[in-house]
């Protein structure tokens, strides 16, 4: 059962445009990447959602939060960590996907 910590900052990531653009597709990108040159690491993925997660979370506190909130008490390691896995779970198809474009688009299609 997700926390409500890891249910509202997996909204912000995915709801918010701008951070959506600016660090959730590179990351996206980057791990199509692996997989299309057959280096994915399943681990290191889920690290690079919780990286994505911790800079969610400090994002949302200097938008939401006041001068006193901590993105570490708002968002414990164990919430981000909820939060990246149900990322990685939400992103993985795709993930694959942009493999599969990305390898079309090199062989000539489109």
């Amino acid at each position: 059962m997700a926390t409500h910590e890891a249910v509202e900052l997996q909204l912000y990531i995915e709801n918010d445009g701008p951070f959506y653009r600016a660090r959730t597709v590179p990351v996206l990108d980057n791990l199509a990447g692996k997989l299309r040159r057959g280096v994915f690491v399943r681990d290191l993925a889920e690290r690079a959602f919780l990286n994505l997660a911790t800079a969610g979370a400090r994002d949302y506190v200097r938008e939401h939060g006041s001068m006193s909130d901590r993105f570490d008490r708002m968002f414990p390691m164990g919430a981000r960590r909820e939060c990246a896995t149900a990322l990685f779970d939400r992103y993985k198809e795709d993930i694959e996907e942009r493999a599969g474009r990305t390898a079309a688009q090199q062989a000539g299609g489109v």
